[in-house]
């Protein structure tokens, strides 16, 4: 007999049900005995009855605890509660539970609902169902990119050299190879290699890491999706990402937050409306004087700096706008070091940055082409990072003398759209194991 899920039970006319899978609740009521069964699909209700069970009822009752995995065959009813029934004819114990399960409305605390979330997902209703839509949505972001002519590959994660990241690394040391190695922060440079080799429209799904601080926002080891279009540009981006966004919605179901639903705006003149301010021009004092205490930063006096004062500046005008959904149009070169400037705008990259709820969760960027420039960028950033060269990805940069297309890419945090999707505020609550 073919087994069934318990997602198919309501569906189904069939009049007997093989279901396997383990008791997460049950009701003595004396001469009848519910119990909730779950598998991987869902959960079902089902009964012991003493005028159905081909078995010992007592001895029924006293074996089939809490927690155990169990096969069962049955024939379904209605409850007087209207709810759809599999009454148990026969059943098998296939493993036992010998601990008592925590109590499911108490749950675990928070730090162990983390550490121990297989258990987490076993009493927790809740949780069940959030890592259920993940993976949903996690297939229908792959279906969408398939159906758009992307394919996937995989640039592997330890890495040689660093990349251009400001941010801090993870390192290792091989053993074999009698040297250290990093884990990679970005999958970039090794997507736009294949970009060189004659690949086209491409993107992987997978991890990065960046060796910074954990917050409800942020996590150091994460999961990205980046995404390269060839002969396209910034926009073709965000149209890319809201027939995503839309695509989700239809199969997911919009969340209260409405991400579709995104004010577009132009960095210089947001800050204009906001402050009075042009950012083009004005003192760079003017600027520092603006920016809130908790987003002011100090980089230094050097005018290679002014780009990221001006950011900082945008994000904590932005901060006043944390209920209303954004799409900044415009990025200081020294913000996107790999993008492409504006022709008419040479201070700021061909960059859009996508913010909900205050939170920016992808950015999509009109790649820069040039081999010289990126090698002056890329020093220039070294120097006010006050960073050494010697270890970038030269690779990288010697694949650019041979012609990189022109392309425009996506870099999309996961973990931030499943926070949308799932209308979760803490990070950690879509990761399986966070730190």
């Amino acid at each position: 007999m073919k087994r069934k899920l318990c997602k198919e039970i309501l569906e189904s006319e069939d009049s007997i049900f093989l279901l396997k899978g383990r008791i997460i609740s049950r009701r003595n009521l004396g001469k009848i005995v519910f119990m909730t069964l779950r598998d991987g699909s869902d959960e079902a209700q089902i009964s012991l009855r003493q005028d159905t069970l081909r078995t010992n009822y007592e001895n029924a009752k006293k074996e089939i605890k809490m927690g155990d995995i169990i096969e069962l065959k049955g024939s379904p009813f209605v409850s007087e509660s209207g709810e759809k029934t599999i009454d148990v004819e026969n059943y098998k114990v296939y493993s036992k539970c010998n601990k008592k399960l925590p109590d499911k409305h108490k749950g675990l605390d928070r730090r162990n609902s983390f550490d121990n979330r297989g258990l987490d997902i076993m009493i927790n209703h809740d949780s069940f169902h959030r890592f259920k839509k993940i993976n949903k949505i996690v297939k229908e972001i792959r279906m969408f990119l398939y159906n758009q002519g992307f394919q996937e590959v995989d640039t592997g994660i330890l890495k040689k050299v660093t990349d251009t990241s400001a941010a801090r690394d993870f390192t290792s040391y091989s053993i074999y190879l009698k040297r250290d190695l990093y884990l990679r922060k970005s999958m970039e440079m090794r997507l736009k290699q294949l970009l060189v080799g004659g690949l086209e429209n491409i993107f992987e799904m997978g991890k990065d890491f960046r060796n910074e601080s954990i917050s409800s926002e942020f996590h150091p080891e994460f999961t990205a999706i980046e995404l390269y279009q060839n002969y396209a540009n910034y926009i073709d981006i965000l149209n890319l990402v809201k027939g995503m966004l839309n695509h989700l919605n239809s199969t997911i179901g919009e969340p209260s937050s409405k991400p579709t639903q995104a004010e577009e705006v132009k960095l210089y003149d947001f800050i204009l409306e906001n402050t009075k301010l042009d950012a083009r021009t004005c003192d760079l004092s003017k600027i520092k004087s603006n920016i809130s205490p908790n987003r002011l930063k100090d980089y230094g006096k050097h005018p290679e700096f002014r780009g990221l004062y001006i950011y900082d500046l945008f994000l904590s005008l932005l901060d006043n706008f944390s209920d209303r959904n954004v799409i900044l149009h415009g990025v200081p070169k020294e913000v996107s070091v790999l993008g492409k400037s504006f022709d008419d705008e040479p201070s700021l990259v061909e960059e859009f940055r996508y913010f909900v709820k205050g939170r920016s969760f992808c950015y999509g960027v009109t790649e820069l082409t040039d081999p010289q420039e990126q090698k002056e960028r890329l020093e220039a950033q070294a120097r006010y990072l006050e960073k050494s060269t010697d270890n970038n990805d030269n690779i990288f940069l010697d694949m650019l003398n041979f012609g990189l297309p022109p392309c425009a890419g996506l870099g999309l945090g996961l973990e931030r759209l499943l926070m949308i999707y799932t209308q979760q505020e803490n990070i950690k609550d879509v990761i399986y194991f966070p730190l």
